[in-house]
């Protein structure tokens, strides 16, 4: 048997492994496969595919979703209420909606870390809990198991349905739909762009043969009594609690420099096209809020469902409306380096485990506060250079 790629043109160089394609084959003739980077790409079986192509019409880089957002309005705020606060890893907003849709009959869909195969999934709070949906996870999840529950939800049970996830994601769910449902709320985020899940599950099995015990859960963004919940990586293992700083960790630190993500991510478009009714990011640049355990989140709306949703919490929230444009990030788009990329996932090929990864992160530590204490001293000296300047010329206007 002969597999082939969906299309070779999209699945090397924009796929976003959203499963769309993978959800909708009427006879399974697709597999998500695990590529030399330990990312998921749609492979067709040729001999059960029938050529009906509708995995071409859903996929959303060969024909993106009707028409994306409209950002109406943007606010800075969070919630009230602790509970809230502690369980999420920005301001508590998402945690606060997901609860109102519960509390009406509603299902709530988000990322869970699966321990038993090391891996990111969706599902649903039905099954894993509000606890486990909630806080960052800074790896690439795999969404497309629940688009057909959603589907039956959304059209048998006429129940409310909240989904969150990267903006690709919204857009594969949207894609897989056909059409548009009153009954389904979406919300998506500024994305980073997604780290590599094998490199996850091989950092997850390291540390389980190092410490000979099995990692239940991690936390990327932990709020902590001295509010440093953002510097620190938390692994829990069977009766042990483990930490790294974020920085000295191979993992956080080359996804924070853009070395592990995916292809698709390198040049995304998805932050300046939401194709969901929220987008919510970490207010990094508000003023208004000195309490380190306080997460302030950043809430764009971008359809009548959204500002409705953000209307029925308004009440419960400290919260500003700021100026649309004043927060940048929050409609950038990608355009990194693919080289540091390249050269990480080939050392991670080469020796077809960690180690070669690990060198490559210490020597692209090195050279980048190299660089960094490089440009400081040179802006030291500068700023030193233009004093002596400014002096010598009142020295010689008195003179």
């Amino acid at each position: 048997m002969k597999e082939k790629y969906i299309n070779k043109n999209v699945v090397f160089d924009s796929c976003t492994g959203c499963g769309a394609c993978y959800s909708i084959c009427p006879v399974q003739a697709i597999t998500m496969q695990e590529d030399q980077e330990g990312f998921l790409y749609p492979v067709i079986n040729p001999d059960k595919c029938v050529n009906c192509h509708r995995c071409e019409k859903v996929c959303p880089v060969l024909l993106p979703p009707d028409q994306p957002g409209v950002p109406n309005a943007l606010f800075s705020g969070y919630i009230m209420d602790e509970k809230y606060q502690k369980q999420c890893s920005s301001g508590g907003v998402f945690g606060r909606l997901a609860d109102k849709i519960i509390s009406n009959g509603g299902i709530v869909f988000g990322a869970v870390f699966n321990s038993g195969n090391k891996k990111v999934i969706h599902s649903s709070n039905l099954e894993y809990g509000m606890d486990k949906i909630c806080r960052s996870k800074y790896v690439q999840s795999e969404a497309f198991h629940c688009y057909s529950d959603i589907k039956h939800l959304l059209t048998e049970t006429n129940r409310k349905v909240l989904f969150c996830g990267c903006p690709c994601q919204v857009a594969g769910l949207k894609q897989f739909l056909g059409e548009s449902y009153e009954n389904l709320i979406t919300i998506d985020f500024v994305c980073h762009g997604v780290p590599s899940p094998g490199v996850f599950r091989d950092f997850l099995a390291e540390e389980e043969k190092l410490e000979g015990k099995k990692v239940l859960d991690i936390t990327f963004r932990e709020k902590n009594a001295q509010g440093k919940g953002e510097e620190y990586l938390y692994l829990y293992l069977h009766q042990k609690k483990k930490e790294f700083r974020s920085l000295d960790h191979f993992y956080y630190y080359l996804f924070l420099h853009n070395c592990i993500l995916r292809r698709s991510c390198m040049n995304c478009e998805y932050p300046v096209h939401h194709y969901s009714d929220l987008t919510l990011a970490d207010d990094w640049e508000q003023n208004w809020v000195d309490d380190p355990l306080t997460g302030v989140s950043l809430i764009q709306t971008n359809t009548d469902i959204g500002s409705q949703c953000m209307r029925e919490i308004f009440d419960e929230m400290e919260i500003r409306q700021i100026e649309m444009g004043s927060r940048a990030y929050i409609r950038m788009p990608h355009d990194y380096d693919y080289k540091d990329r390249n050269n990480a996932f080939k050392s991670y090929r080469k020796d077809k485990s960690l180690d070669g990864l690990k060198r490559f992160f210490k020597q692209v530590k090195f050279r980048n506060e190299m660089r960094k204490r490089i440009i400081h001293d040179l802006s030291v000296m500068r700023k030193r250079l233009l004093k002596i300047i400014a002096f010598k010329k009142v020295k010689t206007t008195y003179q």
